[in-house]
């Protein structure tokens, strides 16, 4: 197959699913070409060694990669971050027009724009596509308090439904999507879930990083640590003050890797609470993941309690699974139900600070092997479903289907 995916965000930028799966059809004999932007994620500033420019084509691991401009930017701007999505879908449908015609087109949204991007592109080409919804918009900017104008609700609840309508086949990462998803209108045949997934040959159980672990101090307490994004959705303020809440009663550390807009807010919130058992390392490569999920002896995936976080699943968690660890799931839904499906963690109440610390407690209070035994059961469940091989097949099936 000749396939087209389209998306704003590609490698080097550390969101890797959207390369993974190009690569992974490209392996599997299919000719991929991607139209993406300049790399700019997550700090809004152009990656070094590139440069905005109208067009621009390189080869990575055999994919085509089509750069386009775009408005660089990933700040708490509405206006900016409206210039960042539009300028990058009006550059996307040039070169969705531009380049030769492909069987058919993979598309991921978010931003809601990209589903003008498809249907043009589709229209004019007469090519089918598949529309991958990571995040449900506009009830996730909702619920994290992004979007708080009515009227802005409108016309984007506007936008999605003719996103949905105009698509060949919705595609959402989670099971919990699809019943909101039929709720706006999305016909159950027209719907194919397609997960996200971890790289099983670099997400896999290895031995600590004890270098990591003994720079921040931790390596002698019972550690608790958060790996991602540091957005609102992830609500991190109720880890902290789980943790202060443990402060006096109970020797446990909270470690918080990643970056993102919410860091210098929550790092001034631990010194103002004078917490000295949270460390926050910064983000740190993917490749070495693994060996810093082992120096920790729980992994937290955390989000709002809003109706709008508990449909959809963090990557992360695939990861963690796939590294062996057990896992603390401040979630409700989607991310609740595979966790306590597959065994591989406890559950508590998301944005309740003393139930996490209940929960923190629970854990510590568990034998190191029925933590173990709850690793290796995350780890045979994302063996079984959430493996890059495994989801690549289902995408490759999907895509035939189109054809």
């Amino acid at each position: 197959m000749n396939i087209l995916i389209v998306s704003q965000y590609y490698a080097p930028e550390p969101l890797p699913k959207v390369t993974e799966l190009a690569v992974g059809l490209t392996e599997k004999g299919h000719k991929v070409t991607v139209i993406t932007g300049f790399p700019n994620y997550p700090y809004g500033r152009i990656f070094a060694g590139y440069k905005l420019r109208w067009w621009s084509v390189e080869f990575i691991a055999g994919v085509r990669v089509v750069r386009v401009p775009l408005y660089p930017d990933h700040s708490r701007s509405k206006f900016r971050r409206f210039l960042n999505f539009i300028s990058f879908s009006v550059s996307a449908i040039v070169a969705g027009l531009v380049i030769r015609r492909h069987d058919v087109m993979v598309v991921f949204h978010p931003p809601l724009t990209m589903g003008v991007v498809a249907w043009v592109i589709s229209r004019v080409k007469r090519v089918k596509y598949i529309y991958c919804v990571t995040d449900l918009w506009p009830d996730l900017m909702v619920a994290s308090g992004v979007v708080k104008s009515r009227i802005l609700v409108r016309l984007l609840t506007v936008l999605e439904h003719f996103a949905y309508k105009s698509a060949d086949i919705v595609a959402p990462n989670s099971y919990g999507m699809v019943d909101r998803l039929q709720q706006k209108g999305v016909l159950l045949e027209k719907i194919r879930v397609l997960p996200d997934w971890a790289d099983e040959k670099l997400f896999r159980p290895v031995p600590p990083d004890l270098g990591f672990s003994q720079q921040y101090g931790f390596d002698t307490h019972f550690t608790i640590m958060f790996a991602g994004q540091l957005g609102v959705a992830q609500d991190l303020d109720t880890f902290i003050d789980a943790l202060k809440l443990l402060e006096s009663n109970l020797d446990v550390w909270g470690v918080i890797v990643g970056d993102g807009l919410e860091k210098d807010r929550l790092m001034a919130k631990v010194r103002e609470l004078g917490l000295a058992n949270v460390c926050f390392t910064g983000r740190v490569p993917q490749e070495s993941m693994p060996s810093i999920y082992a120096t920790a002896d729980v992994m937290l995936v955390q989000l709002g309690s809003a109706r709008g976080f508990s449909m959809s699943v963090p990557q992360k968690v695939y990861g963690y699974m796939g590294a062996g660890r057990p896992i603390l799931g401040a979630v409700s839904g989607a991310t609740a139900d595979l966790i306590n499906r597959a065994d591989c963690g406890l559950v508590c109440l998301p944005g309740d600070a003393g139930a996490m610390a209940t929960c923190i407690t629970e854990f510590a209070q568990i034998s190191k092997l029925r933590r173990e035994q709850m690793g290796e059961n995350g780890r045979q469940q994302f063996l079984l479903e959430y493996s890059r091989s495994v989801t690549l097949s289902k995408y490759e099936l999907t895509l035939k289907e189109l054809m």
